[in-house]
């Protein structure tokens, strides 16, 4: 399910003529997001954290995505969008984590 999920933002994305970074940082936005607001559901709903935390997320995020993207523009001599994009998506993604966290302990 995270796969078609994913395939479906990269395509989504592709459709719109935008840069693949754009994918990368949707999916881990998101992604982050929605693991901080499964480890802040009550303990009632332990059962389900593993199997959208590791399968669904697991499957849906990609840091070795992330990171050969990062190794790609190096190599085409675009530092500066390659270090925006790994400072971005760090700090980006930590906010969304921190969201989801903050939603998932609202009761």
């Amino acid at each position: 399910m995270g796969t078609a999920l994913r395939w479906a933002v990269d395509a989504g994305v592709d459709q719109l003529g935008w840069h693949v970074f754009v994918a990368l940082l949707i999916v881990n936005v998101v992604g982050s997001f929605v693991l901080g607001w499964l480890v802040a559901l009550p303990t009632s709903a332990l059962h389900i954290q593993p199997l959208f935390a590791i399968g669904l997320l697991g499957s849906f995020t990609t840091f070795s995505g992330y990171t050969l993207a990062m190794v790609e523009e190096m190599d085409v001599g675009s530092v500066n969008a390659a270090a925006a994009f790994a400072l971005g998506s760090i700090i980006v993604g930590y906010a969304a984590a921190r969201l989801g966290r903050a939603t998932g302990s609202v009761r």
